[in-house]
């Protein structure tokens, strides 16, 4: 996946975010780690906030300052997913761990005599 969309939404007395690919909803959490975790696993590498800003991952500082003159409903948090998502880093798929037999005893050799 290259791209995906965040959404914020204050939902009792927190803010919910609802990250989207292709229109379809991947995760709703209050926590920027979920939603970077999930922008880490899915390979993303566009960001698209509110329909009012974009970022490549990871992000930047300077991203961070230009997204803090935005005018965000929920500025703080959309600030705080920005500066989460400095940490993404590449994540190499994991080794298909190897399939090895149960190791069984040594079978005794079978010796014929004439």
């Amino acid at each position: 996946m290259s791209s995906a969309d965040v959404s914020f939404a204050r939902v009792n007395d927190a803010v919910v975010m609802e990250l989207s690919i292709q229109g379809r909803t991947v995760i709703r959490t209050t926590s920027q780690e979920s939603v970077v975790r999930e922008l880490q696993m899915l390979g993303v590498r566009e960001l698209k906030i509110e329909e009012k800003f974009v970022t490549e991952l990871p992000t930047s500082s300077k991203c961070l300052a230009a997204a803090a003159l935005v005018p965000f409903g929920e500025l703080m948090a959309v600030l705080k997913l920005i500066a989460a998502c400095a940490s993404i880093e590449e994540i190499w798929p994991l080794p298909v761990p190897e399939r090895r037999t149960r190791p069984q005893a040594e079978k005794p050799h079978a010796r014929f005599v004439h």
